[in-house]
């Protein structure tokens, strides 16, 4: 057993014990947000016999009926939970947390192989463990595919890099090795689509050393474009938000080759019924029509998320940018200054320090999927950085090793003390925010704290409130978000609900109407209007306990679940 397989094993057991001690406390928090809808109100997902479905090759052909069919990857892991842990929450925390473990190990193996230095690697490790932006994608198990994403996209640039360094078998095993995480990456999480990119990156910063490989190995290239092609085949039918002013883009390819999709897909994908269609918040208007609303609002949004990936505080579980106009606002022309530094820090460094300059472009290169070229439904997320923040982390481990392996004593000890410092206080950071996912209520109320203005945490908190069998401040909640947003579907219906629970009927059926009128085309409002009727003809309107509230009983006219984004 050689001292480096030694080492190896000793730092990434040493990364998965950091992580437990940072993330031990959230073992045992109740499911957030999404996770209602996704995970433990699903039933494909709690059915542990659908495990067999999902690894059938011919899953990859039909269209699963199932929200998230599009990212099975992700599917297998939350049905795998619940083979072992059924409906214990702290079984799928675990697995979340492993998996952020492993993605940190990988990033020490690629650190190792691109610097040879251990310093370098440790310390990229230990700062992506501990950094506070992944407390979301940790913490929400549906939004584990970020976490998935990750750990296979950089296995495979792994298995890449090792390829550069070998001829016959063993070259071609690792490339094919490379191209198989990078496929499972894809249906994990659409960010993995970016692999591709940093393949070049790497090529282009750190060639390799033999002259023979010098020059670029187009068919490995190629391949992954193949591969990339395959995955649009797999993913146009099973397309994703669709709203009222919008639809994603494979949505819209989807909507443009209708035929050649549905001969593909069988049975046919969902049509995006009318019921289905997303609410465009108010805000969200002129970002989907004016492209030069949404170039200013994505720049600041750009520069904010420089912003929290230097210095993760505060956080916030929603965000709801607002339309940027012109360049004079607030954090635009300073998100572009930023972002010119880190290009031209990249070229400056590129032949010095090279594995900084790729872990600086890593930044932009893993943002291209939610840097506004398409629209998003979803603006702003934090657990968007965090794939990019790898590229953070790989930078800083190769800066701070320079620093750590100076002649001068006195630099060693002041690079040492700075690192130990940092670390500490990412963990301080860390530790902090895991307490804002204990439940909905503390996650909505941390979000509320920073930005009042957001109608659906209000919605959210109302539920939340609900739940805990406290009416008087739901209700306050939800006046609140419909001031806030008087036209939200979804929002005005499930306070209808609330009201007809409580047997007020008549304000209920006020607030109905009112959503009439301002969506008098919208099949939701007109079945909740018949189901209002046929309780009302029936004479059970009656206020129900909290837990029928939160577990969608009686009547079904209404959804109770968080707004998801």
């Amino acid at each position: 057993m050689s001292r480096s397989w030694v080492t190896g094993v000793a730092a990434a057991l040493g990364l998965q014990l950091l992580g437990f001690l940072l993330y031990a406390n959230t073992l045992n928090n109740e499911p957030v947000w999404d996770d209602h809808d996704a995970v433990f109100n699903q039933s494909f997902v709690q059915d542990c016999s659908n495990l067999r479905v999902l690894f059938d090759p011919r899953s990859l052909y039909r269209v699963l009926p199932v929200r998230n069919s599009a990212r099975p990857g992700w599917l297998a892991s939350v049905v795998g939970d619940a083979c072992l842990y059924g409906r214990q929450t702290w079984g799928y925390h675990l697995t979340s947390l492993l998996w952020h473990g492993w993605g940190a190990c990988c990033l020490v193996c690629l650190a190792w192989l691109l610097t040879k230095d251990r310093l370098a690697a440790l310390v990229a490790g230990c700062l992506f463990v501990v950094h506070p932006i992944h407390t979301e994608a940790v913490n929400i198990i549906s939004f584990r595919g970020d976490l998935l994403a990750l750990f296979w996209s950089a296995l495979s640039l792994i298995l890449y890099v090792e390829a550069r360094s070998r001829a016959g078998p063993g070259r071609a095993a690792r490339v094919a090795g490379s191209l198989l995480c990078f496929g499972l990456g894809l249906l994990c999480k659409e960010m993995a689509v970016t692999l591709p990119l940093l393949v070049v990156l790497t090529d282009a910063l750190l060639p390799a050393r033999q002259a023979a490989r010098r020059r670029p190995p187009w068919k490995i290239y190629a391949a992954y474009g193949a591969l990339l092609l395959l995955y649009l085949a797999f993913r146009l039918p099973r397309s994703g938000y669709v709203s009222e002013g919008h639809e994603d883009l494979f949505s819209s390819l989807r909507r443009r080759a209708p035929a050649v999709v549905d001969a593909y897909a069988k049975p046919p994908p969902p049509t995006g019924r009318p019921e289905n269609i997303l609410e465009t918040p108010p805000w969200s208007r002129d970002y989907f029509e004016r492209p030069a609303v949404r170039a200013l609002t994505m720049s600041r949004i750009a520069g904010s998320y420089l912003r929290l990936l230097a210095w993760p505080h505060p956080l916030q579980g929603d965000y709801a940018p607002r339309p940027v106009d012109s360049w004079t606002q607030p954090g635009v022309l300073a998100s572009w200054i930023a972002w010119l530094l880190v290009f031209a820090s990249a070229w400056r460094l590129r032949r010095r320090r090279p594995v900084v300059a790729l872990g600086l472009l890593w930044i932009p290169a893993t943002l291209l999927p939610v840097s506004g070229l398409v629209a998003l439904h979803n603006l702003q997320a934090e657990r968007y950085l965090y794939v990019p923040s790898a590229g953070l982390c790989l930078a800083a481990g190769a800066w701070v090793s320079s620093w750590l392996n100076s002649r001068s004593p006195r630099t060693r000890r002041l690079a040492g003390a700075a690192t130990l410092t940092v670390v500490v206080l990412l963990s301080a950071l860390t530790l902090r925010r895991n307490r804002d996912y204990r439940d909905d209520l503390s996650f909505f109320l941390a979000t509320q704290a920073l930005d009042d203005g957001i109608p659906r945490v209000h919605f959210n908190l109302a539920q939340a409130y609900a739940y805990k069998d406290e009416p008087d401040l739901a209700q306050a909640q939800y006046l609140t978000g419909l001031r806030l947003w008087p036209e939200a579907l979804k929002g005005r219906l499930e306070f209808a609900r609330f009201l007809l629970d409580r047997d007020r009927p008549a304000e209920a059926l006020a607030q109905l109407e009112t959503a009439r009128r301002y969506h008098p085309d919208s099949a939701r409002v007109s079945e909740a209007l018949r189901g209002y009727q046929t309780r009302q003809a029936l004479g059970r309107v009656r206020g129900l306990p909290a837990g029928q509230l939160k577990a969608r009983a009686n009547s079904g006219m209404l959804e109770t679940t968080p707004l998801t984004r």
